[in-house]
């Protein structure tokens, strides 16, 4: 099977790994969102490597569901009351990880594969 990385897979993996680095950033909040965001970070970064270099779908399953979870970390800021700045931020945030794995999930269309006559 042809692993091999589109331009769509290539834009949510930096889009990932963007995100990743933004979760190793920040440094406010709750001990348990600032040790998954931290630790989700870590599992994306090293995921997007291994998913470049080897083409690996178990990488680019760990890569989305470290992100789904990141995302689902920053659900919460809805019920809490902040303030409206953080709100956006969240709100960027979850629809960045949205776009990340469904760009890095996508797969190359059928029609785009060489037909070959035998």
């Amino acid at each position: 099977m042809n692993t091999t990385l589109t331009r769509a897979n290539k834009v949510g993996l930096a889009l990932a790994t963007v995100l990743a680095l933004v979760d190793l950033a920040l440094f406010s909040g709750d001990l348990y969102i600032l040790l998954t965001s931290t630790l989700m970070g870590a599992v994306t970064l090293v995921a997007v490597i291994v998913r470049w270099r080897r083409s690996s779908r178990v990488a680019l399953r760990a890569v989305a569901a470290s992100r789904i979870v990141s995302g689902a970390v920053a659900i919460p800021v809805y019920f809490e009351g902040s303030d409206p700045g953080t709100a956006l931020f969240a709100t960027l945030f979850v629809l960045a990880t949205v776009a990340s794995v469904g760009l890095s999930m996508a797969r190359p269309s059928m029609t785009a594969a060489p037909q070959t006559q035998v």
